[in-house]
């Protein structure tokens, strides 16, 4: 019996965003949240984010099965998604790319009652969730590492600070 394609062994190679441009013309599988959703008739194009970007996604009602659309469409903002699509170029796109959809899994799906809905999208509700989350690993932005000598300087030497793409955001509220 043949075994099932599960988000846990993707048939795409995993990729970020910012790598997007070196598998042009391939599928992929992007591990994020879903930033925006914006629908046109029977077009849904969902905008995803990771560490290291965001990309739009394309999915035509005929171009995906009925299961796949319906999720997009019912996903709310920082849902967590798994998705798979093929690389395509595209010079409008403010990466340069755009991600044609084919399949998705949601992790998890943020409610309704997301108690930043009450935040407009945009400035606010990003800095609404610059300030209420932290990263996971390395070092805070705003975090000193105490020392016993005021001579000594207190700031973290550049080669132990880790690349952002490697943390994952918790919310702290």
């Amino acid at each position: 019996m043949p075994e099932e394609n599960s988000p846990a062994t993707p048939t795409a190679p995993v990729a970020t965003i910012a790598t997007l441009g070196q598998h042009e013309g391939q599928s992929v599988t992007l591990r994020g949240w879903l930033y925006n959703l914006r629908e046109s008739g029977k077009l849904l194009f969902p905008i995803f984010r990771d560490g290291t970007g965001t990309v739009q996604g394309v999915a035509h009602v005929k171009s995906v099965p009925p299961e796949v659309f319906e999720a997009l469409k019912g996903l709310t903002q920082e849902s967590s998604v798994i998705v798979t699509g093929k690389v395509r170029a595209d010079k409008r796109a403010p990466g340069g790319f755009e991600l044609d959809v084919e399949d998705i899994h949601v992790v998890q799906r943020v409610p309704e009652s997301d108690p930043l809905s009450h935040y407009a999208e945009g400035t606010w509700r990003r800095i609404f969730l610059m300030e209420h989350t932290t990263l996971v690993g390395g070092f805070a932005p705003n975090s000193r590492p105490f020392c016993a000598s005021a001579q000594r300087s207190c700031a973290p030497q550049p080669s132990t600070w880790i690349p952002m793409a490697t943390f994952a955001p918790i919310r702290l509220f």
